[in-house]
């Protein structure tokens, strides 16, 4: 009798303690659940805060220039400089979120346009257009973007994830450009050929850009003017004519027009 009641004592004490060993799993379980609960938020918090600040920085760039400093970007944020830097680590790592944030926007819209077009031809126009306007709608951003030396007064370090996405739209537009060009002159194209006169073209497109927003005035090629002339000079030379309001004229003569 004694020796059932210690088995069972002992049994009873081993459940007990197997049940209290289940509760304490249950609560230490509870307690991590609730731990990457936190941790959850926070990340989400910070993940918010961050997309803020860069909304903010990029309303300041927008109205006051590339050349703004951060601290005249942080008070625009109403925050102060260090708080920028707790999530940027310094100017360079702000521009290379913006950049990150703009280039892939450019690229899905440029590449949008470019698709959506009927013809290869039009299909360029369309990818010049859309990039123009892209520029042209915060010319102070796009500076800040492709020509930070000129605000920083020297070449900031590009961040490994700003330049991956950087080539990416690259390789992205151009291959989209190697491919309207094939269809113009399918029996003259050989893949050098291609991917250099696609990397040439996206030179002078950028370099064409640059010039034009940075001579902005009332006299000023509209954007849809410029991207038809640039355009045809890509694809048939700058003496080839062009249709401009259904007057046919080469790109140089309708662009000394509008000026």
């Amino acid at each position: 009798m004694h020796s059932d009641q210690a088995e069972g004592s002992l049994a009873i004490h081993d459940d007990e303690h197997r049940t209290i060993d289940e509760h304490q799993t249950d609560e230490r379980s509870a307690d991590e659940r609730e731990g990457d609960g936190r941790a959850t938020r926070w990340e989400d918090h910070r993940r918010q805060r961050r997309e803020e600040l860069l909304i903010a920085a990029r309303r300041a760039i927008h109205h006051g220039g590339p050349q703004l400093s951060m601290d005249e970007i942080a008070a625009a944020a109403q925050t102060s400089k260090s708080v920028y830097y707790r999530y940027f680590g310094d100017k360079d790592g702000l521009r290379a979120a913006i950049s990150q944030k703009i280039i892939t926007r450019v690229r899905a819209h440029v590449i949008d346009a470019g698709r959506r077009a009927t013809t290869p031809e039009g299909g360029l126009t369309a990818m010049i257009r859309e990039y123009l306007d892209q520029a042209q709608s915060s010319p102070a951003l796009y500076a800040f973007v492709m020509h930070p030396e000129n605000a920083a007064g020297v070449m900031p370090t590009s961040s490994s994830i700003e330049t991956d996405v950087a080539a990416k739209a690259r390789n992205d537009i151009t291959s989209l450009m190697t491919s309207g060009l094939r269809q113009i002159t399918p029996h003259h194209s050989s893949e050098l050929f291609d991917t250099l006169w696609a990397e040439s073209a996206l030179g002078f497109i950028l370099s064409a850009v640059d010039h034009w927003l940075t001579h902005q005035n009332e006299n000023s090629t509209p954007a849809a003017q410029l991207a038809q002339a640039i355009s045809t000079w890509l694809t048939h030379g700058v003496l080839s004519p062009i249709d401009m309001d259904n007057q046919t004229e080469t790109p140089a003569a309708a662009l000394g027009k509008a000026h």
